[in-house]
């Protein structure tokens, strides 16, 4: 037999194998009711999550494998000790508080992944949908005079829909390209919020506050963030990095940051460029963008806002495009408003709005 033969006759029975296992027996062992119970490890069947469930080490569901959460659930992660650690990464084993620089996105002052002890849960697909009256919960099993951003590190989600959920004391919620979360409330985060780092997911209707470095960071990915609230507890509202191909919507939404920064894009130069529209930006808020950038800025409510080009180099003209500052005067605008670190870059104002947009900020 030839080896290209057994090599691909192998690889078919791998196939098989994989697929079975990850596809086909979740409906062959059928829905799993798991309500005021522990859970752990590794999840190969499709669950049904009501009550208080305690997660009390990693938590990884096979790829064919949903979680439906009930309204009213609790999921209360362990704060300490991870009964199936997966992750053995030496730089996220580390403890402790960092004092140097920065160490592997570690910053100075903030404490290390310790992921011997802190905990992970990724879900294939998650709908976690709760009510008004019947919100789910997302915490730790902190004491409320002990709970932290650093309680459990990850949740991870490829797909599924997020509504009316209350989640905090956690570093990051990475969320894949059909994921959509809305009507919820963040708090208590270290890194992000909510990370979208592919494809277009949708961010609608939420609440951030308390997040030490973002609330929203949309890297590679072209997320739709409106209606929005974002509260002055957050150091940056929405981060950026588009890279090439990344372009999103920001619309909607309302920045209460006075002093702080509202949206940073921090790199240009993208294909298309994506679009800042309709959003309520409160006195002494910041909004930075590099001067190559292609992102439209457009019928906003400005009055008050800072309007920053942190990146140099480029050389050229930029023109921002119709937005309410509050005067009648482009002079004024460029005078006290625009903040140029290349002073060989040319912004241009050519038209102020007279009067608000309608349809400005959040809708609901």
């Amino acid at each position: 037999m030839h080896w290209f033969f057994k090599f691909s006759l192998g690889l078919l029975v791998l196939i098989f194998f994989w697929m079975s296992f990850n596809y086909i027996l979740p409906k062959v062992l059928g829905v799993e009711n798991v309500a005021n119970k522990s859970v752990n490890g590794l999840i190969w069947r499709n669950q049904n999550w009501s009550g208080t469930i305690t997660v009390v080490g990693d938590l990884i569901t096979t790829p064919g494998v949903t979680v439906t959460v009930a309204p009213g659930t609790k999921i209360v992660v362990n704060k300490d000790g991870d009964k199936s650690n997966f992750n053995y990464l030496p730089w996220d084993l580390k403890a402790g508080l960092n004092t140097g620089p920065l160490w592997h996105g570690i910053r100075n002052g903030e404490l290390f992944w310790d992921e011997s002890q802190k905990i992970d849960l990724r879900f294939s697909r998650l709908n976690a949908i709760g009510t008004d009256t019947q919100p789910i919960i997302i915490t730790s099993n902190a004491p409320t005079n002990q709970d932290s951003p650093y309680d459990f590190n990850i949740i991870g989600v490829e797909k599924g829909v997020l509504g009316h959920i209350l989640a905090s004391d956690y570093r990051r919620l990475e969320i894949g390209d059909s994921v959509t979360v809305r009507d919820s409330q963040f708090e208590k985060v270290v890194e992000c919020a909510i990370c979208a780092n592919e494809g277009q997911p949708s961010i609608i209707n939420n609440v951030f506050k308390s997040s030490l470095r973002q609330a929203i960071l949309a890297v590679d990915s072209s997320p739709k963030i409106t209606d929005n609230l974002f509260l002055n507890d957050t150091t940056v509202g929405v981060r950026v990095d588009p890279n090439r191909f990344g372009s999103p919507i920001i619309s909607n939404n309302d920045f209460e940051m006075p002093t702080q920064t509202a949206v940073e894009f921090l790199t240009g130069d993208e294909d298309h460029g994506g679009v800042i529209s309709f959003n309520r930006f409160e006195g002494g808020t910041k909004i930075k963008i590099p001067c190559d950038s292609k992102v439209n800025l457009v019928e906003n409510d400005l009055q008050g806002a800072l309007l920053t080009f942190q990146v140099g180099g480029c050389g050229e003209t930029l023109m921002v495009g119709p937005n309410y500052w509050g005067t009648s005067n482009s002079a004024t605008v460029l005078s006290e408003r625009v903040v140029k670190t290349d002073q060989n870059l040319v912004v241009q104002v050519p038209t102020l709005l007279k009067s608000l947009p309608p349809h400005i900020g959040r809708r609901n």
